[in-house]
């Protein structure tokens, strides 16, 4: 076989300039026969790198490969040292020393691929590569570099540490954990990510700038639900400078009954209340309700197409444009958010997208759709009601009540959304509540309705409990804290960006989405239960990637029916089996008779030493008020690791309190929260009960993307860190076959 070399020798005289007189040439319009070179010479130059991309079991086996060139890279995927330096990982082919050099670790065989891909086009494309440069760039030897520009600047560099240096490096963190340890190769318009991740090795991604194709020049999201829906309680903004190039209808995402006016009455209010507003966070205590949410819509559409973290933070000149807006509020049913409720929410959606599409046209947005509701509602019907002040009804009433009404919902919306946009879908994207019937409801929906889709849990992400802030002197002042049923900015945040990936799947890739949840549920042996899951991305896995480990993962067996439910029965252990099935087992047998199988409403993490004192403590740097529980023993520890993630409850048979930092006491611990939040909690002889601020599971896929925004909440010590977007397993009671 000719050598490169030898083939590029071909190509050269093959495609020469024709310059003597009398041979023919190629006319007036004759082919630029520089790039055609160009262009063979690329593909030679993807031809020599040819083994890259392969992939084989053992270090051993590179040995077996047939005449590899200098430069090129294989991918060893199982040999026996693992996933470390010398084993698992990405090898280069060294042509001097004419051996094989570990270079990078394992990643996935599609993005090595590109990744490989890019190196070689990088090099055959490029005149200026140089070699062993005695450069230092950020503290990292330069060991390789591609040279260019008015002043030879570097523009892609191999660095000594193993990472990539491009010559958008500038516009990434360099402070940015997520980064520390990880490999960036770019082809300075794609950024390619290597990047561990707990639990799961390295997260290879490959991140795009946004990508609009696909998607109207305006697309607009609805928030519609209740509290959680429009951000309530998410807490005081952390910067006013996120820009997308998104809007929101006024000065905030909230249209329904503005400074309470026209409610019931949408078609009242004046135009001039409802344009265009670029949308950035607003601290708003006035309108309570938080812009969180949107951005992280806004991102995981937009920006996270090619998955990851994006290269520049605002963009406002970037499209689409989304055009946010929340036509509802907190503590309703879902009977009052339908037409003629006479409570004006579905009134006001209507109303808000007929505005929108006029108010697009006056911009020059002509491209105009309705793009999804974003819907987060049923806590409400917790109560066993479906209506406020209602009749108590059973479970299974509650849940054929939720379905019926959501079909009134839908099939109106479909309805009215189409009479103004002549689009034939309205695309309803849930988000599944951690509590209640309307859990089930809502997977009911999504396995019923081709239109509607569960997104995700949220019991994984941040309670509002952790969004500490200081009230408006109009309200009184004085600092305070959201409830657990809301989520905080990271959780909004968080949710958003997962609502917007999965829309993205859906919109412009066409996929039919389902979430992580179970397929079936059945017996091996007497104390032994396995359950079959729809895994999106596997294999299974139960980490505290996303949230503290619950004593069982939040996994619980009962006997009787999800209708009638008996005693539980202890469970002992649990352990992913095979890529999408899940094995626990029991203390005792379950027999033959009705049992079921219970996830996500757990949230207990462990017992600590009994509580032998209460006592009055050092007050909070902000002035509220605290207060001590000393508890036997050290457990410190395990405290330490639950208050990571944020507040925890402490709580005896005496009452409860809510528990934010801890510290070691003569061998005690004492943990301490706000005196505020202190339940009538005491001093008990009994082991004390700590647990997670609300229920939960951690059961979840593979999917390891890097999210686009990261923690920022002043709790915990996850500050910096990006957002899980593993997708979580569903809430559910499945029977036991």
């Amino acid at each position: 076989m000719a050598t490169p070399e030898a083939i590029l020798d071909v190509i050269d005289d093959t495609y020469r300039d024709h310059k003597i007189k009398g041979v023919p040439a190629s006319g007036f319009h004759k082919p630029h026969k520089s790039d055609i070179r160009g262009l063979l010479r690329l593909v030679v130059g993807l031809a020599a790198a040819s083994v890259s991309g392969r992939a084989v079991s053992t270090v051993a086996d590179l040995a077996d490969i047939v005449g590899p060139e200098a430069n090129d890279s294989v991918m060893v995927v199982a040999d026996p040292l693992g996933d470390v330096e010398n084993g698992n990982g990405i090898w280069s082919y060294d042509g001097v020393a004419e051996e094989w050099v570990w270079l990078a670790p394992l990643m996935s065989e599609g993005v090595f691929r590109q990744l490989s891909e890019m190196i070689a086009t990088a090099i055959a494309n490029d005149s200026d590569w140089i070699e062993n440069p005695d450069i230092e760039v950020l503290g990292d030897k330069v060991m390789a570099a591609i040279t260019g520009g008015g002043d030879n600047q570097i523009r892609w560099a191999i660095m000594e540490s193993g990472r990539i240096l491009t010559q958008r490096q500038s516009n990434l963190f360099h402070d940015d954990p997520v980064m520390a340890g990880g490999l960036v190769l770019s082809n300075m318009e794609t950024a390619a990510f290597a990047v561990p991740r707990t639990g799961s090795g390295l997260s290879p991604t490959i991140r795009g700038l946004p990508q609009p194709a696909g998607l109207p020049s305006c697309l607009m999201a609805s928030f519609y639900g209740q509290s959680n829906a429009g951000g309530a309680q998410a807490g005081n903004v952390s910067s006013p400078t996120w820009d997308f190039g998104d809007y929101s209808m006024g000065g905030h995402i909230q249209t329904w009954a503005r400074m309470g006016l026209f409610g019931p009455n949408p078609e009242d209010r004046p135009d001039a209340s409802l344009g265009f507003v670029r949308l950035i966070e607003r601290d708003d205590q006035i309108g309570v309700r938080f812009e969180y949410g949107a951005h992280g819509v806004s991102a995981g559409l937009k920006l996270t197409s090619a998955g990851g973290r994006f290269l520049r933070r605002n963009m406002p000149n970037a499209g689409p444009h989304l055009v946010f807006h929340c036509a509802s509020t907190g503590g309703i049913y879902l009977d009052a958010l339908l037409p003629g409720a006479g409570t004006g929410h579905y009134e006001t959606l209507i109303d808000d997208i007929g505005r929108a599409k006029a108010e697009a046209a006056r911009w020059g947005l002509e491209d105009f759709a309705h793009g999804l509701v974003i819907f987060d509602q049923g806590e409400a019907e917790s109560d066993l009601r479906l209506t406020s002040g209602g009749s108590v009804l059973t479970r299974q009433q509650v849940i054929d009540g939720w379905v019926a009404n959501f079909e009134a919902l839908r099939t109106a919306a479909l309805t009215d959304v189409k009479a103004i946009t002549g689009q034939d879908r309205v695309l309803w994207m849930m988000t599944q509540t951690p509590m209640g019937p309307a859990a089930e409801a809502q997977m009911i929906v999504a396995d019923t309705y081709d239109d509607c889709f569960l997104a995700c849990p949220r019991y994984q992400m941040p309670s509002a409990l952790n969004a500490e802030y200081e009230l408006y002197a109009f309200f009184g002042g004085g600092w305070i804290h959201g409830d657990p049923i809301h989520m905080a900015a990271d959780g909004q945040l968080w949710r958003g960006e997962i609502v917007g990936r999965i829309a993205d799947k859906i919109l412009r890739e066409g996929q039919n989405w389902t979430p992580l949840q179970p397929i079936r549920v059945w017996r091996v042996d007497g104390t032994t239960v396995r359950a079959q899951f729809h895994v999106p991305v596997p294999p299974l896995r139960i980490s505290d990637i996303a949230q503290v480990a619950l004593k069982t993962r939040g996994f619980e067996v009962l006997n009787g029916t999800p209708a009638s439910p008996g005693s539980a029965i202890e469970v002992t252990s649990w352990s992913v089996v095979s890529e999408d099935t899940v094995e626990v087992t029991l203390a005792s047998t379950i027999g033959t008779s009705d049992a079921f199988l219970r996830y996500g409403r757990q949230d207990w993490i462990d017992n600590i030493g009994p509580i032998t004192a209460v006592r009055s403590g050092a007050a909070y740097a902000s002035g509220v008020a605290s207060t001590e529980y000393v508890t036997t023993g050290d457990t410190l520890a395990l405290v330490q690791n639950a208050l990571g993630y944020g507040a925890v409850i402490l709580r005896n048979s005496t009452g409860s309190a809510v528990v934010r930092d801890a510290y070691l006491e003569g061998g005690d611990t004492v943990l301490r929260g706000w005196t505020a939040d202190r339940a009538s909690l005491g001093v008990l002889t009994d082991p004390t009960t700590l647990a997670r601020d609300n229920r939960g599971g951690n059961l979840h896929d593979s999917d390891d993307a890097l999210s686009v925004f990261s923690f920022a909440g002043a709790y915990g010590n996850r500050q910096g860190q990006p957002y899980p977007l593993n997708n979580h397993c569903v809430v559910f009671l499945e029977p036991i076959e």
